[in-house]
């Protein structure tokens, strides 16, 4: 259950930078920089990975 809930946490990060990212280049404040893409990935693989180990432990 902990796992799903870290997910969760991590889903919201997710969307925070990509919301950062999107404001900045709506604004016309600059683009995407590497590390935002990395951030972005990272966050991707961790929630994917925090939710298949919690819906594992819960026998689906």
């Amino acid at each position: 259950m902990l796992n799903i809930l870290f997910g969760f946490f991590l889903f919201g990060l997710m969307c925070a930078v990509a919301g950062k990212g999107l404001y900045r280049v709506s604004k016309n404040l600059g683009t995407f920089s590497t590390k935002d893409y990395s951030l972005l990935v990272a966050l991707f693989i961790g929630t994917i990975t925090a939710f298949y180990f919690g819906m594992h432990k819960l026998g689906y």
